[in-house]
């Protein structure tokens, strides 16, 4: 007798990389923001940690081996005479780590490459972030990150972008903790996250 196999049995479970919760990962994103804006980068590290641990699915050791990579591409980044290739690299090792646990399926150096583009074309149209060639930037680095076609996620990049302008509202006025724009900000951020574990998982 054939054994009938259900297309439930055959599907293959959900990874920890594509099993977040949108509501903690967002928050931890929007602080995250604050923090660089604010050059606080002993700050900037613990809440990476936070963000890698909960949005990659890693344990508290994975994600503080990570966040370290993930924290000095940033520094590259952050001076107005910043050194791309070198947060490239720095992405580089966090991709290569976060592949080498979970096995997942991308190339480190192009989702590399996908992450710190958007942080170009961010900088570039600073102030004008609700520009299509923001989202578009937004969408190669999430469908690089998880090898999809950019429209599978081109929903969670526009609400990215949303995100993006709030921050740069905030970041242009006089950066209270407690604006507004922040909530407005997390708020776009979970609805990011949430269209992204959809269409990823």
């Amino acid at each position: 007798m054939l054994t009938t196999i259900t297309a439930m049995q055959m599907k293959k479970p959900i990874g920890p990389m594509r099993n977040f919760n949108p509501i903690k990962v967002a928050r931890y994103e929007k602080d995250c923001w604050v923090a660089y804006y604010q050059r606080r980068w002993f700050t900037l590290l613990r809440l990476l940690i936070g963000l890698i641990r909960s949005t990659y699915g890693l344990s508290l050791f994975q994600a503080i081996r990570a966040a370290f990579p993930a924290t000095r591409a940033q520094l590259a980044f952050a001076p107005q005479a910043n050194d791309v290739p070198k947060a490239i690299e720095f992405m580089r090792q966090f991709f290569a780590q976060t592949k080498a646990i979970h096995h997942e399926d991308f190339d480190p150096i192009e989702a590399a490459r996908a992450e710190v583009s958007w942080w170009v074309v961010h900088r570039k149209f600073f102030g004008h972030s609700d520009r299509p060639e923001v989202t578009e930037a937004v969408a190669c680095a999430y469908a690089t990150a998880y090898n999809l076609p950019p429209s599978t996620v081109w929903e969670a990049a526009q609400y990215r972008a949303q995100a993006i302008v709030y921050s740069d509202a905030w970041v242009g006025s006089a950066r209270n903790p407690d604006s507004p724009l922040l909530a407005k900000e997390e708020a776009a951020l979970i609805k990011s996250y949430t269209a992204l574990k959809k269409a990823v998982s």
